[in-house]
């Protein structure tokens, strides 16, 4: 409804309000007659009708009494049952209808009805200029003829009128602006396309396009919720579906979810039981909550697949990780970076089901699993097997096997290759073997036919069950050099205190039994000696002793000890005797064996028939005779016998000490005397001494 232009004010204690609001008088109408001209109160002046004045009401109060006055005497008929005269008061009772057509009625007053009991019942007035209608403190005023005065009983138009908390139950109203309204119920509110709905503080609250699509400017709020159709949408203007939610009350996104509030909690079941929680910067947090009847599942993550037919090397789920956002590069930096996946063993059926669960992990590539591969694998047997270096920070205990690949290595973390196992079983260790118990064995053969046995305390022993008599228990050195050269040890076995605390030469090895070549090996030839050697105040082993094929054998220098019962040298060889004052000997030989310090020195002397040995001196004995008066002796011989003349004095032989020679002497004679003829040892001329002396090394 539009506002009128001018106030209208209405006595509410007259009954002109009554009038108005009982007669049916059409509102289009009261429109016509209603003009810029202005109405007042009636100030009961009983004035004769001019331009300004007004209706007075009848001072006879007869009910349905209805005054006007008119400008001159122009009649103003139609009254229904009766005319109007020209008279300053006319008196009609109940008319049931009003028409004004005088066109002398340059202003009109309608003023008050009787007290009591006025009726109109749909009169018309046509052409009224009416400005003001005014009742005690009320007043009403009237529009100009531009605009339209509405009644509750017509079907019109107003435009851009402004309604103050009007009370409007049902109707149709287009571009209306609504000040504090009060609505009823109303069937049907329309209005125009791309039209808006509002408040004084936010006109264009809620508009609607031509289509019928509402958009709100502010967030609307639901106290009562939100109901949509089932299966019906809400969403955005981008997307309009975003959020679907089926009769059922299962909803589908199209888009993400996001809970974007520190601790967010995704709850699931009647009662709460499974929840997934946010930890800030962190990640998400899945719990059981359930408290009873639930003892020892605890929180039970299943990964699923919908593959109906299951093949050897499907994958049935997957765990990937990967760092998306790494800002170093654009390559290998935000492939997946590891992952461990669940992958079938063979055809599933309803007899077979055998899963491995397979690690992996990338080193510049995708580390996503496949049909075949993994880092590890640990099979449905239980069997575990690593594709790199197992690396265990603690105690790993199987009841099954452990398995490597051919050649594979196992390690600490400082030496990764510790225990090399090739394809034939052979176990090869970079570092020492330990068995850490008492009475720890080391068996070999199928059958354990030899063991190593530890003593606890002092050593080891071995034992072993000889398939023959003759094979005995075998150690055996074996020296794999191509070639082996005269005077090269071959194998040693060295004893050695290492613990010793004085240090030093308490600590190196202190003596050996070794095998040295004693020719150059051949196809031919391949004769060692077994050597003793033995270290005295240093580091050096010196050889003291050797068992050739021939024997024992001293060294050529000898280690000669101060103890009286140690064998320390024993020597072999020739020497050659001289004799400086002999006569000129046909031939001259010498042999000796040495014993420890004991010399036994052998000469042998073609002597000269006709020489003189009265001054007999046999010179250069193998060792220098020990520098003691006790020191040895002489015997001489010869091939055949040997006698003395009885008037001749025989001749001594004797060693002087500290000295390398053999000197002779007679008590009465020079000569060497044979079956009585002087100058003659024996008729043969051989001569055999041996001296057996001491020496001083």
């Amino acid at each position: 409804m539009a506002v009128p232009r001018n106030p209208i004010t209405i006595d509410t204690s007259d009954t002109f309000s009554t009038w108005l609001s009982n007669t049916n008088l059409a509102i289009n109408v009261l429109k016509d007659i209603i003009t810029d001209t202005v109405l007042t109160h009636a100030d009961h002046s009983g004035a004769a009708f001019t331009a300004g004045s007004t209706i007075t009401q009848a001072t006879t109060g007869a009910t349905g009494i209805v005054q006007v006055s008119t400008v001159d005497a122009t009649t103003i008929s139609d009254l229904g049952t009766g005319t109007w005269g020209t008279s300053n008061n006319v008196t009609q009772s109940s008319p049931t209808s009003v028409t004004l057509t005088s066109g002398h009625l340059t202003a009109v007053t309608t003023s008050h009805l009787a007290t009591t009991g006025a009726v109109l019942t749909t009169p018309t007035i046509t052409a009224p200029v009416i400005a003001t209608i005014t009742n005690n403190s009320n007043t009403l005023t009237l529009p100009t003829s531009a605009d339209t005065l509405v009644g509750r009983a017509t079907t019109d138009t107003l435009t851009n009128k402004t309604l103050t908390s009007p009370a409007i139950n049902g109707g149709t109203m287009t571009s209306v602006t609504l000040v504090t309204p009060t609505l009823g119920t109303v069937a049907n509110l329309t209005i125009a396309n791309a039209g808006n709905i509002g408040s004084v503080g936010d006109t264009d609250a809620m508009a609607i396009s031509s289509g019928g699509v509402v958009t709100f400017s502010q967030r609307d709020v639901h106290s009562a919720g939100i109901t949509v159709a089932d299966a019906g949408q809400i969403g955005s203007a981008s997307d309009t579906d975003a959020i679907a939610i089926g009769a059922d009350g299962d909803i589908t996104l199209t888009q993400d979810l996001e809970l974007q509030h520190d601790g967010a909690i995704l709850s699931f079941g009647t009662n709460d039981d499974v929840t997934i929680t946010h930890v800030h910067d962190t990640g998400l947090t899945i719990k059981n909550t359930h408290t009873s009847g639930n003892s020892g599942i605890g929180v039970v993550l299943t990964l699923q697949t919908g593959d109906t037919d299951i093949a050897d090397g499907n994958i049935l789920g997957q765990i990937k990780f990967q760092a998306p956002d790494e800002g170093s590069g654009s390559a290998d930096q935000d492939l997946v970076a590891a992952g461990i996946a669940a992958r079938s063993e063979g055809d599933f059926s309803d007899t077979n089901n055998a899963t491995e669960l397979v690690f992996n992990t990338g080193a510049s590539e995708d580390a996503s699993i496949g049909a075949s591969g993994g880092d590890m694998i640990l099979s449905s047997a239980g069997n575990l097997t690593v594709a790199g270096t197992y690396n265990g920070g603690g105690i790993m205990t199987t009841g099954g096997n452990i398995v490597i690949p051919d050649a594979g290595t196992i390690g600490s973390a400082t030496d990764t290759d510790a225990i090399a196992i090739g394809s034939d079983g052979d176990i090869t260790l970079t570092q020492d073997l330990e068995l850490q118990h008492d009475a720890a064995t080391i068996s070999m053969g199928t059958n354990d036919d030899v063991v190593i046995t530890h003593i606890a305390d002092e050593g080891i022993s071995l034992e072993t069950t000889p398939t023959g008599t003759t094979a005995g228990t075998i150690i055996h050195f074996k020296n794999k050099r191509t070639t082996i050269a005269d005077g090269e040890m071959i194998a040693r076995l060295l004893f050695q205190t290492p613990s010793e605390s004085d240090g030093s030469d308490a600590i190196v090895s202190t003596a050996e039994i070794g095998v040295k070549a004693i020719e150059a090996f051949s196809a031919t030839a391949n004769r060692s000696a077994v050597t003793f050697g033995f270290a005295d105040g240093g580091t050096t082993i010196t050889e003291a002793l050797r068992i050739v094929p021939e024997g024992i054998k001293f060294p050529g220098t000898a280690d000669l000890s101060t103890d009286a019962n140690t064998l320390d040298d024993y020597e072999e060889g020739t020497w050659t005797p001289d004799m400086p004052d002999g006569g000129g000997e046909d031939a001259i030989s010498g042999r000796y064996v040495k014993i420890g310090r004991q010399v036994i020195a052998t000469a042998f002397i073609n002597t000269n028939t006709t020489a003189d040995y009265s001054n007999f001196k046999l010179t250069g004995l193998p060792f220098t005779i020990l520098d003691d008066d006790c020191c040895g002796f002489v015997s001489m011989t010869s091939v055949t016998s040997y006698n003395y003349d009885d008037g001749s004095a025989p001749r001594f032989f004797y060693l002087t000490k500290n000295t390398d020679y053999i000197q002779g002497w007679s008590v009465s004679g020079d000569a060497l005397e044979h079956s009585g003829r002087n100058n003659e040892t024996y008729r043969g001329q051989h001569i055999m001494f041996q001296a057996v002396y001491e020496t001083a090394s």
